[in-house]
């Protein structure tokens, strides 16, 4: 057959040209009646001279036609046209293994364990009916969707055996891949399959075959007398484990391999999880450390131990961890000390808290302030030990140092008595003298931090204290509102005050029948407040004769006038910390109207009236719910008069109930 592509095939029409080998070309056909996609193999024409070869060609792949395994391709027919030997089988969509490795597609442990298992599983297979590949190579193996693996060209090498050479003077089979025995002309059985499998699994795993050679007869030698690379070398990221398995597989001596291809498969398998185990140890180890190493940073010493402690349950060996966790021990120990130290000062114990505080600095000179509180401890307890000393005629130097001493010893034993506003004068007179001493100024500091705290201290005290008075004064009185209030922020401040609670108790339980009161009953505390006198009863007139131009206004004004009447509107609203205005217009637009119509109104004189009439004011009657009152024709606006007679005159009698003339 020429160079040229074929446009058919048998019953196939070609496509297109897939693949090109040394054994054979490869093209994508299809069926024109079934209109299946297949793939055509075509041996080249040097061996079509040969019968011997032609007959086992067709006898090997009459027999591989047979084999049925979800990993070997499927052999539709072995055909031969006008001189063309060719054999249709089943085409795969996807792409060859040599090709994914040569784009350096990734390929994780669990990847390549998966595409090994599939192999072996279809080696076995095929050894299990008496068929040996003996070219186990990438390029003859296709990877499909969800790598899916599949083996092809079983018994096309088998049948070229018996034509020692191809054209181009090379033995059958690829030198890159072929077992020892193989290279060396020897009977081959499954276990040359699993060498030539091993240097696939040493491809996928290194992305390069064990010896990279310019020939294929110096290829054959390394094969033979070579040992390989270890894979390590190559990857660093493998275990050891994983390279075991793999130069297993690639032992010079058959018997020193793997007796199957499933039995690799489990070997690697078993690798492959040791190998994700360890990693996810040392995954943890680098977290822990990492953790533990911040918490050192932080000085949060538990924390930093506990880390450390099991980063060396898992790896007693691990990096710098034994020396970080000693460091986070000793700084455990030293804060340890230093609480105790402030915790013994606080209690006026100087000699003991002096004695810890040097045992921490004989360890940690330099650790935060307890130099300073070291300082104070001794100046307490020397003032403690020195008699004043009598007065005597010095020089000056040996005045001021005599001075610096009674001031240092006044400002110690103000600090052991509490008396920080003494110690702050004593210090800052003592740091008149020696500005430049830097203990002197850091007891200074010290006495001013005291005193700041127990002034805030006394001022919450006093707070306390006034709101108690104040809460009980309210509860004596009964005004539960103002008392509840008050208590709620004596709790605020301080929750077990003295009686604060149980006074909070009590007066929310007298609380909760006022607020639950019927407006009715407001009603009538209101009308009692308004009813007291005449001054009232004007008031109250002019509050809702001004409803049409600002009854809100008046309402709240007259609510700040009136205290009672505050209070009873507040009564009947739900409990809060004080009324608003809208809550106010509430309650009064519910209590009003029945108000106004128990009321006597008088009448403002006419004009026009003598001033010297009078005449006893009369009540209009209240009209009957079922007939609404008449509405009152609108007058010209009479302009008031400069003074109100003492006796009112009658107002008109159709004048609605609500209105009142004064």
């Amino acid at each position: 057959m020429s160079g040229m592509m074929p446009r058919s095939l048998g019953k196939y029409s070609i496509m297109e040209e897939i693949g090109r080998g040394g054994m054979a070309v490869v093209y994508k056909a299809v069926h024109p009646q079934l209109g299946r996609f297949v793939a055509i193999k075509v041996l080249p024409s040097q061996f079509t001279f040969d019968e011997q070869f032609v007959g086992r060609f067709h006898q090997e792949a009459t027999a591989a036609a047979k084999l049925r395994h979800p990993n070997i391709v499927i052999i539709y027919d072995v055909e031969e046209e006008d001189d063309t030997h060719y054999i249709v089988m089943e085409y795969l969509a996807g792409r060859p293994l040599s090709q994914l490795i040569k784009d350096r597609e990734g390929f994780p442990l669990r990847r390549v364990l998966n595409i090994t298992r599939q192999l072996g599983d279809a080696l076995d297979y095929a050894h299990g009916q008496g068929f040996v590949h003996r070219d186990i190579k990438p390029s003859n193996i296709i990877i499909g969707p969800q790598d899916h693996a599949t083996l092809t060209d079983f018994g096309i090498v088998k049948a070229a055996d018996g034509t020692s050479l191809t054209t181009a003077g090379a033995p059958v089979g690829t030198p890159e891949y072929m077992s020892p025995e193989q290279c060396e002309g020897h009977e081959v059985d499954s276990r040359s399959d699993i060498y030539s499998l091993g240097i696939v699994l040493y491809e996928m795993l290194t992305g390069r075959v064990p010896f990279r050679v310019d020939t294929p007869l110096v290829a054959m030698y390394h094969q033979v007398n070579k040992a390989p690379l270890p894979p390590r070398q190559i990857n660093a990221e493998l275990s050891q484990g994983v390279e075991q398995v793999v130069l297993k597989a690639l032992a010079k001596k058959p018997e020193e391999r793997y007796a199957a291809a499933g039995e690799l498969a489990q070997a690697l398998e078993r690798s492959v999880s040791e190998a994700e185990e360890a990693s996810e140890i040392q995954r943890r180890l680098e977290s822990l450390y990492e953790e533990g190493t911040e918490s050192l940073r932080a000085e949060n010493w538990g924390e930093a131990i506990d880390r450390f402690e099991q980063v060396l349950a898992l790896d007693p060996g691990h990096r710098d961890t034994g020396e970080k966790l000693r460091e986070a021990r000793r700084g455990e120990r030293l804060a340890r000390m230093y609480a105790d130290a402030q915790e013994l000062m606080e209690g006026r114990e100087w000699g003991k808290a002096a004695e810890v505080l040097e045992a921490l600095l004989d360890e940690a000179p330099r650790y935060r302030d307890a130099q300073q509180l070291v300082e104070i401890a001794r100046t307490v307890l020397a003032a403690r030990r020195e008699p004043e000393a009598p007065a005597v005629a010095v020089p000056k130097e040996l005045a001021q140092q005599q001075e610096a001493a009674e001031l240092s010893a006044r400002g110690a034993d103000f600090v052991e008595r509490g008396d920080w506003q003494g110690a702050i004068e004593a210090f800052q007179s003592l740091l008149g003298l020696q500005p430049e001493n830097e203990k002197v100024a850091g007891l200074l500091a010290q006495a001013q931090r005291e005193a700041e705290k127990e002034k805030a201290d006394r001022a919450q005290v006093q707070q306390l204290e006034r709101l108690y008075e104040q809460a009980e004064e309210w509860m004596s009185q009964e005004r539960w509102l103002d008392a509840v209030e008050c208590l709620h922020e004596i709790i605020s401040l301080e929750p077990n005050y003295r009686e604060a609670a149980s006074w909070l108790a009590q007066g929310e339980k007298a609380l909760e029948p006022e607020v639950v009161e019927p407006r009715e009953s407001l009603a009538e505390r209101i009308k009692a407040i308004l009813m007291r006198d005449v001054s009232t009863r004007g008031a109250l007139g002019f509050m809702i004769m001004s409803a049409g131009i600002g009854f809100v206004a008046c309402l709240f004004l007259y609510s700040l006038l009136f205290p009672d009447l505050r209070a009873s509107l507040v009564a009947a609203m739900p409990l809060q910390a004080t009324p608003t205005q809208a809550e106010l217009v509430s309650s009064a637009g519910t209590v009003m109207p029945a108000l106004v119509p128990t009321f006597t109104p008088t009448a403002i004189p006419s004009p026009t009236a003598t001033s010297t009439a009078t005449s006893t004011a009369t009540a209009t009657p209240t009209p009957t719910p079922s007939a609404p009152p008449p509405t009152p024709t609108r007058a010209a606006t009479p302009r008031p008069p400069t003074a109100v007679p003492a006796t009112a005159t009658a107002m008109p009698a159709q004048a609605p109930p609500g209105m009142i003339y004064m």
